[in-house]
């Protein structure tokens, strides 16, 4: 089967049967890339994207698409879905989880153990969070996929291997490397085709087949039977969340809602944010607004983006820059507040004589000048907003 050969929406309803949620017209360009690249049998590629988009649900995709493309391939020796985690593993067993050891390699090695590379013959070995990676075993791995050999872990036998690599990450390798934590070399090779999922905030469309998705696991685990349809009132205030943890995050938080909820159907005050508590409630109350706050209007000529930018910033300002009390009155946690101080290119500068913030320009990275719209909701002093550095 050639997914050129077969429409688009065959294409997305083969993706929906086999788990991926492809609502968003970004999530139906990613399935495209998969389809795409899955001709090509053992062909590396590398996922990127935020922590929970969905990584390893794409890989799977891709392992069970290469598997129905080459179902009548003379070379069909279908293989398993090896999935490993860079990060979970203590950095000296991932070499020899990757290429296995023989009895007495080290310390505890009491037998011969056959590693995941070549569990994986023939199939996909899903290396998440390759970014975690020791120089070890990036050496290694760039020389497996230079020539497709393996030396387990004290030995000297070679064995052939053939697997389809998908990496993932969620760091940016590019900055990984300039800093010499990551090998250019092996970079490039992981590099040649690489798919970015998109976050969650990015896709609102999938978030009401994947909150009925969750809903019909619980069910079916649990033994409950909560509705998988929701009302529009509760998808908007779903939608209207950022998920910085995006589809993990999402779960965690539907789940927890119905086990609140014991029974029933859900309602927009059943849901319950993480970041929810009386503390954060008391704390947004006793606020006072900052400078110009007063001047925003609801429903004005500004994007989301742009007036959550401005709120950023006007909070930041009203709690004097601590970071601390921000993330409380802001409702996210602190690794939040810096992800969005990121994404939208707020530069948090220290000048020894004053408190000096840019707010960098989105078209033009590097040109420091004023967010216009936080400028004209007021939210910015004359001399630009004032952040100061790590309290």
């Amino acid at each position: 089967m050639d997914p050129e050969n077969i429409s688009i929406d065959i294409q997305m309803e083969q993706a929906t049967e086999m788990g991926m949620v492809v609502a968003s017209e970004a999530m139906q360009k990613v399935v495209k890339q998969l389809n795409q690249v899955a001709k090509f049998r053992f062909y590396p590629v590398l996922l990127t994207g935020e922590t929970g988009v969905g990584k390893q649900e794409a890989a799977l995709h891709l392992h069970r698409m290469t598997e129905i493309i080459h179902a009548r391939s003379r070379e069909n020796k279908s293989g398993q879905f090896v999935d490993i985690h860079c990060g979970a593993l203590a950095q000296n067993l991932l070499e020899s989880e990757l290429f296995g050891h023989v009895r007495g390699a080290f310390t505890g090695g009491i037998s011969d153990k056959q590693g995941q590379l070549e569990v994986a013959q023939g199939g996909t070995l899903f290396l998440d969070e390759i970014g975690d990676a020791n120089p070890g075993v990036q050496k290694r791995l760039l020389k497996f996929l230079d020539t497709g050999e393996i030396v387990t872990v004290s030995s000297v036998k070679k064995k052939i291997i053939r697997t389809r690599d998908v990496t993932a990450t969620h760091r940016d390798l590019q900055a990984l490397v300039y800093k010499g934590r990551f090998r250019e070399d092996l970079y490039q090779r992981f590099n040649t085709f690489p798919i970015c999922i998109p976050p969650l905030r990015e896709r609102l469309n999938d978030i009401e087949p994947l909150v009925a998705n969750c809903i019909e696991r619980f069910n079916d685990m649990y033994g409950t039977r909560f509705e998988s349809g929701l009302s529009h009132r509760v998808i908007t205030k779903i939608q209207g969340h950022d998920w910085p943890g995006n589809i993990r995050e999402l779960f965690n938080v539907i789940e927890r809602s119905l086990i609140h909820k014991g029974k029933g159907e859900l309602r927009p005050e059943d849901i319950i944010f993480a970041n929810e508590s009386s503390e954060i409630s008391d704390i947004a109350k006793d606020r006072q607004p900052s400078q110009g706050q007063d001047d925003i209007k609801i429903g004005g000529p500004y994007t989301l983006r742009q007036v959550r930018k401005a709120h950023i910033i006007g909070v930041l300002q009203s709690c004097n820059y601590h970071k601390s009390n921000a993330t409380k009155i802001l409702g996210i946690p602190r690794s939040a507040l810096y992800r969005a101080l990121e994404r939208n290119r707020i530069l948090i500068k220290k000048n020894s004589s004053i408190n000096e913030t840019r707010v960098m320009d989105e078209e033009t990275p590097g040109i420091d000048k004023p967010d216009p719209v936080a400028e004209k909701l007021g939210l910015l002093p004359k001399n630009r907003s004032i952040i100061k550095i790590d309290n």
